[in-house]
């Protein structure tokens, strides 16, 4: 079984949960994210926002919670399929969305941010491991982004499956989680 096959049979089996198991794994997830969020005691958080059909985490919620928390400051991406390369806005109250061509909410009217100025990026994936390797949908866009960011970023996954035990396929641009949270525990590793 190689990457490509494991991509598609973790994301069926995601698009299994039900709309309130999905929505009841979301809110575990949200709840112990924005726990460790406080812990790390940064302030510029990248997130995506979900892809329902995809049954991703709704992210929605941490959204909420940083735009009105002043110890915060959420930044959301705009991708350009074109270059498949990610720019990224900050959000406030006053930011309108619309949904670019696969689903995903994009800022329209928002201040764009250098990756620099990101602290913690919460990323989303299919599946991930108990070393802290994970698999995304496969286009390279978040391994290109974690590419331009500081050395210190944390990265921290949001996943509604448990992990695997090993993730055999890894490769060099792949980039190692400090931290995956589920519905069920927080998974920290040594990235």
């Amino acid at each position: 079984m190689n990457k490509k096959v494991l991509r598609k049979v973790y994301l069926e089996k995601r698009k299994t949960l039900t709309a309130s198991e999905h929505q009841k794994r979301s809110e575990s997830v949200c709840t112990s994210a924005l726990s460790l969020l406080k812990e790390y005691s940064v302030k510029n958080i990248h997130l995506f926002l979900p892809i329902l059909h995809q049954r991703e985490v709704d992210t929605l919620p941490i959204l909420n919670f940083l735009i009105k928390n002043p110890l915060f400051q959420p930044i959301v991406s705009a991708t350009n399929f074109k270059t498949k390369e990610m720019n990224h806005f900050l959000v406030d109250d006053f930011t309108k969305f619309e949904q670019d061509r696969f689903g995903i909410p994009t800022p329209i009217n928002a201040k764009q941010v250098s990756v620099e100025d990101i602290d913690v990026v919460l990323c989303p994936l299919i599946s991930f491991d108990r070393l802290g390797n994970r698999i995304g949908y496969g286009g390279g866009y978040y391994d290109r982004f974690l590419r331009e960011c500081r050395g210190d970023i944390k990265i921290i996954g949001l996943a509604l499956t448990p992990p695997l035990d090993l993730i055999p396929f890894t490769e060099s641009h792949d980039y190692q989680m400090h931290a995956c949270i589920n519905h069920d525990q927080v998974f920290k590793f040594n990235a």
